[in-house]
């Protein structure tokens, strides 16, 4: 067997050991690969399956053990979410700093607005609620405006313009699944961003397309209110190939929609 198919094989099987918690194994089996690329997505599932098992000191070392930035960014705001969610919100802070001081070194555009993406989703969950199950019951006392400043800002540092819409559309949708009563607040904002996009079929596919997720979830205010942009959006679709796509997207946004409502939506 050749040394490249060895790194392959060695790779599936850490990765198995640490899919089913044998984290020690898997770290060990890395000692035998020669490939440092082969050793990436097994150090990063063993450091986010550390995280999981609250054992969040090992998997910062893990973490600190990738050499590429791009996936060293990740891997800590996934760290950074798994203290958050077990109450440690300052430890969880200073780990989602350290992703971003990690993304700042990203030379991949793409790769720095990924990662730049999931830094701002997780300081979004953050600042929902400070509480570990972010059970939200008001706005006064279970939403921290600071921190959310600080996910919109690492949104904004977004270049794909699809990527950074889709973002804030993910950070609108925790809120108001939370509970949270201005969730409009930041959708607004994610609508604008659609309007960044510079093709207009793209616009209106990703409105249909989250029209049909939020029908789906049960948020049928949101779902028709994303259907009916994307139709209006689809009307000035010169392309046809572009508009049959948009429209068979919203075809399945509307029958989502249909499930849960009696009312039909506008389709004139």
């Amino acid at each position: 067997i050749s040394s490249a198919s060895r790194d392959i094989a060695l790779r599936h099987i850490a990765s198995a050991q640490a899919a089913i918690g044998n984290l020690q194994k898997a770290i060990d089996l890395l000692d035998s690969v020669s490939n440092d690329s082969e050793k990436m997505s097994v150090l990063m599932r063993t450091a986010e399956a550390q995280a999981q098992a609250g054992d969040t000191g090992s998997a910062m070392t893990t973490a600190q053990s990738i050499s590429e930035l791009r996936y060293r960014a990740v891997v800590l705001s996934s760290i950074g979410l798994e203290q958050a969610l077990s109450g440690q919100i300052t430890e969880a802070m200073d780990t989602l700093d350290a992703a971003t001081q990690a993304k700042e070194g990203i030379q991949y555009p793409f790769a720095r607005d990924y990662a730049s993406s999931r830094i701002a989703i997780v300081y979004g969950k953050i600042s929902i609620s400070k509480t570990p199950e972010y059970n939200v019951s008001d706005d006064t006392n279970s939403f921290d405006p600071e921190i959310f400043k600080i996910a919109t800002s690492s949104v904004d540092d977004i270049q794909d313009q699809q990527l950074r819409a889709k973002t804030y559309f993910v950070l609108a949708f925790n809120r108001l699944d939370a509970g949270n009563k201005l969730a409009w607040e930041t959708k607004d904002r994610a609508i604008a961003a659609i309007g960044d996009i510079e093709s207009i079929s793209s616009q209106a596919w990703l409105l249909a397309d989250l029209a049909e997720g939020r029908a789906k979830a049960g948020n049928e205010e949101w779902a028709r209110e994303f259907y009916n942009l994307s139709l209006d959006i689809a009307r000035n679709i010169t392309n046809s190939w572009g508009r049959a796509r948009v429209l068979a997207k919203l075809s399945q946004a509307l029958m989502a929609l249909a499930e849960i409502s009696s009312i039909e939506p506008k389709t004139q």
